[in-house]
This record gives C-alpha cells, structure tokens and sequence, in this order.
C-alpha cells in the first residue's frame, strides 16, 4: 500500500496541463483548510462512536490525528525556518502549544484526579495517580510500556488515562522536531540554499526507518509496539513529506472529488476492517493515514458531488470544533461510568448517556478553557505561557508522584493487615465447601483491594533455569519461546512437582507451595501467561489464532518435561474453556499428554472467563455485612458453556496416566461461582482465584494426590 501511494502521487502530480485548466494549484495551508476542520469531525466521530458504540474498539481515528499534526507542524516548521535564517521562534511555537494541548488537558487530570480515588478502589489508586504524572508530563505512551499495560478496550479495569498516550506522542512531536529541523536548516539557509529538499531526504529515510521498525516491532512485542514513539513516528512524517510537496499538485476537479471520495472510504472503513489494537501502527495503519492523504491530494473538489461537501456539515464541523476537548473527557467519562454501576461493557442506553456527557464535557471544554481561558491575555504573552506551563507541569508531576507514594503505603498497610488474618480460623474459604462446614457470617478476608492486586508470590521469582531473563513467567505478548522455570524447594528434594499449562493451573501455587514445603518436593511452574499446555495448536485447533510464540514455547516445554526435568507429577488442565469456545478436551491437550506418557498427569478441570470481575462487583453493588447479597455478583455455571460430560467423574477421554479433578467442587455452590466462598474472596479478576482462597485449597488437592500418587508423601 505504501508502494501505491507513492505512485499514486508521482501519476498525480504528472498530470500535463492540457488537463488541468480548472485546476487550482495549492499555495498554503489556508486552501484547504475547511477540509482539514472537516476531517477532524469524521475522526473524533470515529474515535467516539467506536469507544463508546463498538466497546472501545480502535477505530484509526487516532491515526489520522497524528497524520494531520505531522501534515500540518512540518510545512509550518518549514516556512518559519526559511523566514528566521534557519531559525525558529521556539517560545512562539511553544507557547502556542502550551496554549492549545495543555490548558485543555489540565481540567481533564483534576477531573480524573478527584474523582477516580472515589470510583475506583484503592488497589487501582497507586498506577492512577502514576499515570496522572506521567500525562502531566506528556509521557503517558512511556508510561503505558513500562507498566507493561496492552491496550484495552473500555471496561472497568481499564486506565482512565489510557487515550492520552496519543496526545504524549504529538506533544513529543512538536517539541523534538523544532530543533531536528533547526540543525538541518540552519547552515542550508545561511548558505544560500534551500533546505527542502534536505528536509525531504531526512523524513523520506525517517518514515521508512520508522515504517521497518514499526513492521518489526509488530510481530515481537505488539504491546509496546501500539505506543511507541519511533514506531509512530512515520504516521507523523508521511504526511509531512505531502504537506511540503501537495503545492505542486495541479488536478482537475473530477480528480479531486474521486480522491476525496476514494479518502474518505478509506477512513471510514478501517474500524470494521482491522483491530487496530492488534496491528496499529504496522502496514495496516497505511489504510487510515493513506486515507487521509488522498483525500488532503483531492482537497477541495470544486464539485457539487466531491466527498469535501460531506466533511462540510454542520454537525461534522461542530464535532471538529470540539475534537480535542471531547477526545480527552469522552474516555474518563466511558471508564468511570462502568466501574461506578459495575458494568463490563456499554449497553445501548449507557452509551447513549456517556455519549450525551461526553458531548456537553467536550462543548464546555471548548467554550472555557480552549477558548476563553486560553484566550487570556496573561497567556497570550508566549515567554509567560511557556514558564506557567513549564511550572504546572512540574508542579502537577510532583503532587501526582506524592500521591502516588502515600497510595501505594497504604496499600502496604492493607497487606500487612490482610497477612495477620490469614491464619484466622473464621475464615476457611475452600474448607468449608471440602468438609462441609457451617461456617458464621465474619469479615470477608482480605480486603477486596488487596484481593484486586494480590498474586501468588511465584509470579515474582526470578529463572530458576536462565539467567538472561528477568521474570520467569513470560507475557503472553513477548516473543520469547524459551520456557523459563519458576523453582521453589530444596535441592536435594526427592521429589519433583510441576505446574503448567497457564494461570489457570498457577493461581493454585499457594497450596502446592505449603504441601511442597512440608514434605520436601522441588516445585516448579512452568508457565507462559494465556498458553494451555498442547500441541501443535496449528494443526488441531487453527479456528482459536493461538499465536506461534505459545505453539513453539509449548513444543520446548513438552521436550523439557519429558527430556530435562522428569518430574515425579505434572498439574496441568484436563479440559479447556479456552477462548470462550464450549468445555472440551482440545487434541493438542490430548496429543501432549501422549508425549508426556509415563508421566502421572494431575488433570484439572478449566475455569472461565467472566464476563465480569465479582471482587469489583461486590464493591459496587453488595453489601459485605450482609451475605444475602453476594448473589448478585455471582457468574452462573450454566452461561459459561460448561459439559456436563466433566461433572464430578473421570472422563473416559483423559489419559491412561492421568487423575481428573473437577475444580468446580471448590468454585460452585448450587450451580453459581459464589464471589465470597467460607468468609474469603474467591475472585481477584474476572477469572482466577485471589491468593487467599487459593491458599485453602490445599486438602482438596492433598487428598486427591494422596490417591493418585501416594509415593509423592512417602
């Protein structure tokens, strides 16, 4: 696609003047100004309606954003470079972006500063106010990939602050590029000469430096990859390499209202085309920017048929008008609005209701501060505006950092206090579904923000096995295949036990750790996050896109057991409720239990995937002091597609080696996922247990190893 809009260009601005005497030739940015406003319209449209309309699918509305700040900065860079000697104003052009992108934003971080301690619970509080810090400072991209944060799609455990990685990126931009520009301008300009054509030489190898990477970057660590910098670079610098050449363009006008029209196709459809997420800003990006970019070559049509006419409605040129105000509110609004009533998704009426206070925000936004307090006269004077935004973002970032620290010590506290309760007899979790226990009403342990954020301490070990890797639990988005070892025990153990087959099979590490310590076992999981033990996925189950890092890292992982580390037992999962597809036995399960024959294999029943999280729902909607009203935050068995094939009995499908163990035993309770099971909080997210339930699991799964492998107590 890239290879076709340079041709398309290099035909177009070929045309011969016989063909061209209603032409109008491009001069400046006013000429299409007008279709600029318009297409600002259509994207926040875009963006909007696939947030709140599509939950929250990305739609390339943000893409053209970034097209349009790099078609519009560079020109603009350019002309102020060739009329200052190779020079540019920076406090001017700083102080115009203090007066445009931060005095919007700021109202926006108070808002979700005050509000989402109120909204969301205190386990969320410490990466909030984090993030808060890092947008102040126009670093949220940054951020994001530190924190190792994909991005998500709206729902209740999604960043408030997530839409602002975008606007981190164009600030970056703007601040960067003025002294790129200047060394390359100034000793063209002093000499003589007209720095253009450096300008085009050093973007053209930028855009495809950044185009490469991006393309790279997409099949190693898509995470990152969707927010990084250099690979966004190019959405930015394409554009600009139209921007300083679009002047040459002589069309005739039924040219330009195909191109507008071939544009503006391009633009829309892209949200039903592609997940964004999962491609942005690879090759498929070429789709929106591109986009864009015929339509900017159309420009003005001069036709009473051109797309141009489109973009010129009035309610497209009042969306225009508030694009960025309602860009930064719309997505807070959409966050806190389903944490506040616990819902995991927008319906129909919800998304009307955010969509109308998303609009008057975004309106408000625009009428006060854009315009009138932007229009201030203290601000009006560039040197003040830059040293008031200079000290408002610092001082920003150092209440947000303070916030973040005392967030973060009293979450401390909550752990200290949920460690002391622990051992406290009024709560056996589990147990009392195990032995049949009447157990009072008490205090549901722990607290529901620790039980948010608390995970079994393995997922903190580092390799037992390598020393190159940091964590020895690889995320499902890396491309690491070399399966890594997560070691607890003795070294002189007799005995070798070892969990895999993905965090359904590692959150019940606490009651494998207490039986391993007490009788001497080296326990290992072996795990790659959203990898079910199997084999050859490719080949048995190519309808669920298992991607190849999880299909290889399996094939190491199954030669390892077998070959390296012989365990004397291997928990892993017996059926599958992967991908949302009905509970069954998947041939590439069944295919490694084949190669790992000889092996006793502990087969445990799969779990789903909520469709909610019941800890969040319980503080939305329950009543902790009042048992009766757990059941409204319990997921029912028969939603989630469980076979009764796999109820309470050892399938006649499984392995020759293997045990079967149905997990619903200690999950369900008369056909319901109770959020609150023996006064302990069973969920920590939408689907695995909290470390503490975890932890009271131990004779369910004691009882059934003293059955199946006896040797392992001896």
């Amino acid at each position: 696609m890239l290879i076709g809009f340079v041709v398309s260009a290099a035909f177009l601005k070929s045309v011969s003047e016989s063909e061209i005497d209603r032409s109008i030739p491009f001069s400046d940015g006013r000429k299409w100004r007008d279709e600029l406003h318009g297409i600002r319209g259509i994207a926040i449209l875009l963006v909007v309606s696939f947030h709140i309309f599509g939950n929250g699918r990305v739609s390339g509305g943000i893409d053209i954003f970034l097209a349009i700040t790099g078609f519009l900065a560079v020109p603009s860079l350019y002309r102020r470079a060739v009329a200052g000697g190779g020079f540019i104003p920076l406090m001017s052009r700083f102080g115009g972006l203090a007066r445009r992108l931060l005095v919007p934003l700021i109202p926006v971080l108070l808002f979700i500063g005050i509000v989402g301690p109120l909204v969301l619970g205190a386990a969320f509080h410490p990466q909030l106010f984090t993030e808060l810090r890092a947008s102040v400072l126009f670093a949220e991209n940054i951020e994001l990939v530190r924190s190792q944060l994909a991005y998500d799609a709206a729902g209740p455990g999604t960043s408030a602050l997530q839409h602002l990685w975008s606007t981190s990126i164009q600030v970056q931009f703007h601040i960067l590029m003025p002294f790129v520009f200047m060394l390359l301008t100034v000793p063209l300009v002093k000499a003589g000469r007209d720095p253009k054509k450096a300008l085009m030489i050093f973007l053209g190898i930028v855009t495809v430096g950044s185009f490469l990477y991006a393309w790279w970057h997409q099949g190693v660590f898509q995470q990152a990859n969707y927010f990084s910098s250099i690979s966004r670079l190019w959405e930015l610098t394409l554009p600009s390499i139209l921007g300083l050449t679009i002047s040459k363009f002589r069309l005739n006008s039924v040219t330009r209202a195909c191109l507008t029209w071939v544009g503006l196709i391009m633009l829309l459809s892209t949200g039903f085309l592609f997940d964004g997420a999962s491609v942005f800003p690879g090759p498929q990006a070429l789709l929106p920017v591109g986009g864009l970019l015929l339509f900017l070559t159309g420009g003005k049509s001069y036709t009473s048929w051109g797309g141009d006419r489109l973009v010129q409605i009035r309610p497209i040129k009042f969306l225009a008008d508030i694009s960025y105000s309602l860009y930064l509110w719309h997505w807070p609004v959409i966050i806190f609005y389903l944490n506040y009533f616990a819902k995991p998704k927008l319906g129909v009426f919800d998304a009307l209701i955010v969509f109308t206070v998303s609009l008057a925000l975004g309106t408000m936004g625009k009428k006060l501060f854009e315009d009138r307090v932007a229009s201030l006269s203290l601000l009006k004077n560039n040197n003040v505006a830059v040293l008031l935004a200079i000290t408002v973002m610092i001082t920003g970032a150092g209440i947000f950092h303070w916030a973040t620290q005392v967030s973060e010590a009293r979450l401390e506290q909550r752990l200290a206090a949920y460690k002391q309760s622990v051992a406290n007899t009024e709560h056996p979790g589990a147990q009392a579904l195990i032995f049949d226990l009447e157990t009072a009403p008490a205090k549901p342990i722990p607290d529901i923000d620790i039980a948010l954020v608390k995970v079994p301490e393995v997922y903190f070990f580092a390799p037992g096995n390598s020393d190159s890797e940091e964590a020895c639990v690889p995320a499902n988005s890396t491309n690491r295949t070399f399966p890594t070892t997560c070691e607890f025990g003795a070294e002189n153990a007799q005995k070798t036990v070892v969990l895999t087959g993905g965090s359904h099979v590692g959150q019940w590490w606490p009651a494998f750790a207490e039986m391993a310590a007490q009788y001497n076992w080296r326990l290992i999981l072996l795990e790659r996050s959203g990898c079910q033990l199997g084999l050859d996925q490719d080949v048995y189950e190519p309808e669920l896109d298992i991607n190849k890092q999880c299909i290889e890292w399996n094939k190491q992982a199954v030669a390892m057991l077998r070959n390296e580390i012989e365990p004397d037992l291997i928990v892993t999962l017996g059926t599958s409720l992967q991908h949302g597809m009905p509970e069954q036995i998947r041939e590439s399960q069944a295919t490694a239990w084949q190669e790992l024959e000889g092996i006793p294999l502990l087969l445990l029943r799969d779990n789903p995937i909520f469709t909610f999280n019941p800890s969040e729902c319980l503080q939305q909607r329950a009543d902790l002091r009042k048992p009766q009203t757990y059941s409204r935050c319990a997921p029912r068995k028969d939603e989630y597609q469980y076979s009764a094939e796999f109820d309470h009995k050892h399938p006649a499908s499984l392995a020759s080696n293997g045990y079967y163990l149905d997990t619903t035993e200690i999950l369900e309770v008369d056909g319901e996922f109770l959020p609150i099971i023996g006064n302990v909080i069973v969920w920590r997210d939408t689907h695995h247990a909290t470390e503490a339930f975890a932890s009271t699991t131990r004779p369910f799964f004691e009882r059934a190893l003293q059955d199946f492998v006896p040797d392992l107590f001896q």
